[in-house]
């Protein structure tokens, strides 16, 4: 399937003022960035038929591909090392692109079936690959496995070793337990909706009791993962699983379990005055077996960009039981219209770097400074389907300024400090404190197969479209 074609000369609108009027100019140029994206993603899977996995392993700052691999030392980013917290979240992406892809301007009647009919065989295709690998591993998934099943680590030369998988549920559980659910709708699976909501209640069921593991340990023994520590990560990301869920089942239980999630963050992740000698509004990263913010070296570490990403999470969470009509939701709507807003602003403040133009990875929230000044891609798309959906859910009168504000910001940073039009719209994964691009992987070496960046923009632009009446 050929790629859209564009313009060679990638001339996007620079947003002037923060105004629903200047945003909705954008609109097309993100369109066109998600939809080269997707096409560049079709284009690699069709370019080697003998590998059924979505494949974004590429630089996508040089474009470089990272398959052939070379050397030993480079095998971790190769076609041997499939990562399920890809997998998971590619057909997760794949299915909404697919059902976005249906109210698509720029292609003809034809084109647009054509790419929705490849789009179905491929997440077909994808899904029965992994189902083959679950299959075989016994449900034991794992953040980095081969193609025959095997869990692996990185070994001394950083080539692949077989690893035992730690008992529990894990990232990669929940991560594909959202990407079966979405294929098993879309293709109308009975046995695939199934497993998936076995996967998911798996998965929930561990984060509560604490028995959730962290698996993305590739550089790591994967012994040492589990913490007597409570972190945010499993929270929020389920809260995410459960919009899905309930988005495809219709199932008010999912939206009254999301809710559960949703105070246990606000209970334990977020402070609301409980923390002495932390500010309100600060996310906290992890809590020790005593309830308290988990000490590492004198510090007590914040992710900004993850409490950005819980924002637009719990704004899709609150929408949809608004959407519901359920009385039983109004309380939590109410209470939730005063944090929300708040919350976004306190730590898009603390984690924006207005130098380099995007978000930092770490904050202490004792000495109130930043721990670690590198920049992913990932919390500006993130922050952005936060911002606008809090214009749309809540129109907060006394921030809505300061909320246009950080979303005109995050648009423009995005579009012109990440997007690189010489690797098909795709986003450079890091850049340091100072903007400039960094060789180096966030967290798998495979690119955002529209995950962060299209599913976080797709909502940014069905709001923007309601906002702009």
């Amino acid at each position: 399937m050929p790629e859209l074609k564009r313009s060679s000369a990638w001339t996007p609108y620079r947003i002037s003022a923060p105004s629903i009027d200047e945003l909705v100019n954008i609109i097309d140029d993100y369109r066109l960035m998600n939809l080269s994206v997707l096409d560049a993603i079709v284009a690699r899977y069709d370019g080697d038929p003998g590998y059924p996995f979505i494949d974004t392993k590429l630089n996508t700052t040089s474009g470089e591909d990272f398959d052939p691999v070379e050397n030993i030392a480079d095998t971790f980013k190769g076609k041997q090392a499939i990562y399920i917290w890809i997998q998971g979240r590619g057909l997760e992406a794949l299915v909404e692109h697919t059902q976005w892809l249906q109210q698509c301007r720029f292609y003809s009647d034809e084109e647009r079936r054509r790419r929705i009919d490849r789009l179905r065989q491929i997440i077909n295709e994808v899904t029965l690959s992994l189902e083959k690998i679950r299959r075989k591993s016994g449900n034991r998934l794992f953040f980095c496995m081969t193609p025959a099943g095997d869990a692996v680590v990185a070994d001394e030369k950083r080539g692949l070793k077989k690893t035992d998988v730690p008992d529990g549920a894990n990232f990669s559980h929940l991560f594909y337990a959202k990407g079966l659910l979405a294929s098993a709708w879309l293709l109308n699976n009975p046995v695939w909706r199934q497993e998936a909501i076995s996967l998911l209640q798996f998965a929930l069921q561990d984060i509560e009791n604490g028995s959730f593991v962290n698996d993305n340990a590739f550089f790591y023994n994967p012994a040492t993962l589990a913490r007597p520590i409570c972190h945010e990560g499993p929270w929020m990301i389920a809260i995410g699983a459960l919009v899905c869920f309930y988005e495809k089942t219709r199932e008010k239980h999912y939206l009254e379990r999301g809710r559960a999630f949703y105070d246990h963050l606000v209970d334990h992740h977020i402070n609301l005055g409980r923390f002495k000698g932390l500010e309100y509004h600060d996310y906290i990263d992890a809590i020790d077996s005593a309830g308290l913010p988990f000490y590492d070296q004198g510090k007590i570490s914040s992710s900004p960009g993850h409490a950005l990403e819980a924002a637009g999470l719990l704004v899709k969470l609150f929408k949809n039981m608004k959407e519901s009509g359920d009385k039983a939701f109004d309380s939590v709507l109410n209470s939730s219209a005063e944090l929300l807003p708040s919350f976004f602003l306190h730590n898009f403040e603390l984690g924006y770097n207005q130098t380099g133009g995007g978000i930092q990875l770490s904050f202490d929230l004792l000495s109130r400074r930043v721990m670690n000044g590198n920049m992913p891609w990932w919390p500006l798309p993130e922050a952005m389907r936060a911002a606008s959906g809090l214009l749309r859910l809540y129109r907060p009168a006394k921030q809505r300024k300061a909320v246009l504000t950080a979303l005109m910001t995050c648009c423009n940073d995005f579009m012109f400090n990440y997007v690189n039009p010489d690797v098909h719209l795709m986003a450079i994964q890091m850049r340091d404190e100072h903007g400039k691009p960094l060789d180096r992987i966030p967290a798998t070496p495979d690119a955002d197969p529209g995950y962060h960046t299209g599913l976080s923009v797709i909502d940014f632009i069905a709001d923007l479209e309601v906002l702009k009446g």
